[in-house]
């Protein structure tokens, strides 16, 4: 995962090229995971976690400095590297542990908990 990770705000949009005349490729959830490619004006080009491409406005976007939350795992937690059941598991987070929400994609939450960070499968 890299570091220049970014997270959408509430109601973005990410569109098919850096117009809002353009076609809607998604209407994210708030604190969505996003991988800024490139920039153009005050258009990011960007890749979700699953590969898709799109555009999104800068002021649409928010930095993973901070965590949403922070939570308490309930259950021995597998660290997926990527936001899929059958990606590589980094490590398994015991029950207990302190970790902080970064963001989100589709059923998964993007945490840190001490040195590691990946996704963990959303229980709520």
């Amino acid at each position: 995962t890299s570091s220049a990770l970014l997270k959408t705000a509430n109601k973005a949009t990410i569109y098919s090229a850096p117009d809002k005349t353009s076609q809607t490729i998604l209407l994210p959830e708030s604190n969505t995971i996003i991988t800024p490619i490139a920039a153009t004006g005050t258009w990011y080009k960007i890749e979700l976690p699953d590969g898709r491409q799109g555009f999104i406005a800068t002021n649409a976007v928010r930095s993973t400095a901070q965590p949403i939350t922070t939570e308490q795992i309930k259950s021995d937690m597998r660290l997926f590297d990527q936001p899929d059941t059958t990606a590589a598991i980094k490590t398994q987070i015991p029950n207990g542990t302190s970790i902080d929400v970064i963001g989100r994609f589709d059923q998964f939450k993007l945490i840190r908990s001490g040195a590691n960070k990946g996704w963990i499968l959303s229980r709520n």
